[in-house]
């Protein structure tokens, strides 16, 4: 059920052109879980860490991005920040917060916003390319994603709070943040599964030497598949 107005004026100025440009001269209904995140940005290839930081945040643990890549070095997992594996991912996350993180398939639309309404956040992994945006360059550009919330096109003006979807995945897009900005941003849910369906390899910047990747040559292990997080996994 749709709630209450949803405080529009409340997001920094470029989210709210963001969320414009999506939605077109009407509005939107917006499920939102980033109350208690500070946004991040990243130092080197560490947009993982970051992600697992900010999502650690709203479910009541702080630790910073660097302590989470001490983990994850320790384990075997990175060297410099890289995370190519969602597997890895879920058990670094569940170091800090056990038995909270899962991989799962790629969800489909319905599914992927029933979790978000249903209080989870979401980290996949995309290309990214200007402004941030889900590209499609093969997996030389791979980037994780904190999903933690969506924006739903509507035929009214202004902006409602929901916990319900449709999930019409042409008229939804993901909110949420990524380590390159610390600003919340827009990315179409359709654009950044179909980015993360083509992530097939690291490419030659990705030295296999000075980075931890399962299979440079195969990146199934970020592909059709996401890190579900939640206090009820």
């Amino acid at each position: 059920m749709d709630d209450a107005t949803f405080d529009f004026d409340s997001l920094p100025l470029i989210t709210q052109t963001r969320l414009t440009n999506f939605t077109g001269e009407f509005g939107g209904r917006v499920c939102l879980n980033t109350s208690k995140i500070t946004p991040q940005q990243q130092k080197g290839p560490t947009c993982g860490m970051v992600a697992v930081s900010m999502c650690l945040e709203h479910f009541g643990v702080k630790v910073k991005a660097e302590e989470i890549l001490e983990k994850a070095k320790t384990m075997g997992y990175s060297k410099q920040g890289e995370m190519y594996s969602a597997g890895y991912l879920a058990a670094i996350t569940n170091e800090f917060l056990p038995n909270s993180s899962k991989v799962r398939e790629m969800p489909n639309a319905k599914e992927f916003f029933q979790a978000i309404c249903d209080g989870k956040h979401i980290l996949v992994a995309y290309d990214c390319g200007p402004n941030y945006q889900p590209v499609y360059v093969k997996g030389h550009s791979a980037h994780w994603l904190l999903a933690c919330g969506f924006i739903e096109k509507q035929e009214e003006i202004g902006f409602v709070k929901t916990r319900k979807s449709i999930a019409d995945p042409s008229e939804i897009a993901i909110l949420g943040y990524q380590g390159k900005s610390t600003a919340l941003n827009v990315f179409p849910f359709n654009d950044v599964v179909a980015s993360n369906a083509q992530l097939f390899e690291a490419g030659a910047k990705r030295d296999p030497n000075e980075y931890i990747i399962p299979d440079p040559f195969d990146l199934s292990d970020i592909r059709d598949c996401v890190v579900e997080i939640s206090m009820n996994n």
